[in-house]
């Protein structure tokens, strides 16, 4: 996420047409919740330890084709 500093915050709320309290309050609630919430959709695990293992198996699976 990213961090707004106090003028930009309030800038980008009221483009929004919202108050800085909120994106305030958005941004302390994104930084509660666990990664867990965040990285299983529909079932499929996004987390950190899966996306390892997944970039881990496209590099294996490309080292094969290429002594192939």
């Amino acid at each position: 996420m990213i961090r707004l500093e106090n003028g930009l915050t309030a800038s980008v709320a009221k483009e929004l047409g919202i108050s800085p309290q909120q994106i305030y309050n958005w941004r302390r609630q994104f930084s509660r919740l666990s990664d867990k919430q965040f990285n299983s959709i529909n079932g499929v695990d996004y987390s950190k330890k899966e996306s390892e293992e997944v970039r881990r198996l496209k590099r294996d699976l490309a080292s094969v084709r290429i002594d192939q």
